[in-house]
This record gives structure tokens, sequence and C-alpha cells, in this order.
């Protein structure tokens, strides 16, 4: 058997550096970002993205948007403990079909959107085919089962605090456009261009 590797740095094809805000790294024109590298005092976290912008935002994690939220998402309206019916905010004929993967906290992996209001007398409830414990006000996430390349749960890097790189931490690996960091004296980040 054949030993599994990942080659990465065979398919760099050049580098920058930055240590400033001012000095945003952007990827040569049909290329990419494929990997960011803090540098500094070992173990610093003194190195933040500013903004860090994906060449497709709902595939790499980035700033300008949240990459792998499913195909569409909701929030819990009332606790479910162990149950396979959920009740959303919304109406359910809106973000999900029979057939879609729901993710979320609680719930097993591949579970799926087996009713919409199994009921008849509620709009904003489904059935699902495990039984699920999801918290009130929490977010459950729903992708069509033919969507291969997306997974669920991701968040904006830019929403709350910035993204600290850690010295030392290894690779970033993704597919950006640009990066710009904001960085304190001694500290900075290496871009790997590729395609």
């Amino acid at each position: 058997m054949a030993k599994s590797t990942n080659d990465w740095t065979s398919r760099i094809t050049g580098s920058a550096y930055s240590d400033h805000t001012d000095n945003k790294i952007t990827a040569p024109h049909g290329k990419y970002i494929i990997a960011i590298q803090a540098t500094g005092e070992s173990g610093s976290i003194d190195n933040v993205v500013v903004e860090l912008v994906a060449h497709d935002s709902s595939m790499h994690w980035n700033t300008v948007a949240a990459a792998h939220i499913g195909t569409n998402n909701d929030t819990v309206d009332g606790a479910i403990s162990d149950a396979a019916k959920v009740v959303m905010d919304n109406n359910v004929a809106t973000k999900m079909a029979v057939g879609h993967f729901v993710d979320g906290v609680g719930v097993p992996y591949g579970t799926t959107v087996t009713a919409l209001d199994p009921d008849g007398d509620n709009p904003k409830e489904f059935a699902t085919s495990a039984n699920v414990t999801v918290g009130n006000n929490k977010i459950l996430y729903f992708t069509n089962p033919n969507d291969k390349d997306h997974g669920t749960g991701g968040r904006n890097a830019g929403d709350g605090t910035n993204i600290s790189l850690v010295v030392g931490g290894g690779y970033y690996m993704g597919r950006w456009l640009s990066v710009q960091p904001t960085t304190v004296d001694g500290a900075g980040i290496i871009c790997y261009f590729g395609e």
C-alpha cells in the first residue's frame, strides 16, 4: 500500500512577508495564498488577521463571510430533549426540504428531515430521522444531500474578536486572495502562493 502524503510545499510558487496593517498581501493574479505562517516569538499570539479574503468564501474560512454553513439555517424555538420533532423560529418550508441533512450541537451525524409540519398544525415544525437534544435559540443547519462540498457550522472569522495566528502553531491552509495583518513589533506573517 502506498503511503499517503500531503506535500503542499511542492505547490508553492512564491511567498511574501508582512508585519504591518498598512501592508496587505495579495496573491498573484491567477494564483492564491495557499498557506499562512505566523512569525515572531515562539507561542506568541500577537499576529492578528484584520481581513482575510477567500477565493470562495463558502469554502475557506475568511473575514468576509461564514464558510460551510449548509444550504440554510434557522434558530430553534424552545429546547428539544431526546425528541424527533423540532420547532424553529420560521416557516420550515422556506429553510429545508424532506431529505435535507440536519446538523448542529446535539444532532447525531447523518440525521435528515423526514417531514415538514408532521402533525399538520405548525408550519414551523419538522420531524427528524433521529432523536435530537438541542437548546432553545441554538442554530441548526440544513444541507441539500446533493451538495457534497459544503459542511456546516462555520462562522465568519471577522465576527467578534480578530483571529490570532499563533507562532509555532503550524501553517494555516486555504485558498485566499488577500490578507491584511495587524501585528506588534517583532511579529509578522509569511504568505505562501500557489495554485
